[in-house]
Order: C-alpha cells, then structure tokens, then sequence
C-alpha cells in the first residue's frame, strides 16, 4: 500500500502542480521543484541541483506517506481494541445473566479481567496448535 502511495505521488507530480505540492510539503522551494520536474519532462538531463530538490521532495513524501499509515495504523488498533472490550464485557454480561447464581457485578468484572488476557489466549493456543503439528509430523 505504501508502495502504492508512493509512486501514485511520483507520477502525479508534473510542472503545473509542483509549486503547489512543494508549498504543502513546506520543505522544497517550489519554483525550483517546477524547474526540475519541467526538466525531467523535456527529457533533459538533469544537473546536481535538480535531481538534489526532486531527491528531497521524494523524501518528503515518503515521510509523509509513513506518517499518515502509521498514524492510520495506530487509530484502527485502537478502535478494535475498544470494540473488542466492549463484545468481552458484552458477552460477559450476557453469560453472567444466563446464569442464575452470577451476579452482572461478578459478570462485567470477568468481561473486563477477559480484555486483557485476550490476547495471552490466543498466543497460548496458536503455539499449542504449532506444538501439536511439529507433534504429528514426527509420529
């Protein structure tokens, strides 16, 4: 996806717009970004000083590419993470009110401890299924 992005941002860079791209970016001038791109859609060969203005302004939107995915990356953790303490805690309540000598206290309090150790669980069963299968292959 990053790879993606990247390059969508290297082919949509041209002459008309690299002023306005290099003012968002803030750190390449962007009369000299038009230069060199306009250079480079000439086809002539580009000096020390273009190549040096389109290394920077590939640079600053890598950056900008990994810091818009990671912060992306970041929410979405944080929304599963909140719903799934929620179905935990929902499920819990559920189970707690099926049961007849369990108390919604008791319940929500075993749906809250559950959050946490989620996670554990499923490290502990994933290396218990890949113990069973080095198992099976040795029999």
């Amino acid at each position: 996806m990053a790879r993606t992005l990247r390059q969508g941002a290297r082919v949509g860079l041209n002459a008309r717009n690299a002023a306005d791209v290099a003012q968002f970016l803030g750190v390449v001038d962007g009369a000299a970004l038009a230069a060199a791109v306009a250079a480079a859609e000439r086809g002539d060969e580009l000096t020390p000083a273009e190549r040096g203005i389109i290394g920077r302004y590939e640079l600053a939107v890598d950056a900008r590419i990994d810091a818009a995915l990671i912060m992306a990356q970041a929410r979405y953790v944080g929304v599963v993470r909140m719903l799934s303490s929620l179905v935990a805690v929902a499920i819990a309540l559920v189970v707690g009110r099926m049961m007849e000598d369990v108390s919604l206290t008791t319940a929500a309090i075993v749906g809250i401890a559950a959050v946490p150790l989620a996670p554990i669980a499923k490290d502990v069963a994933s290396g218990i299924q890949a113990a069973s299968k080095a198992m099976r292959g040795r029999v």
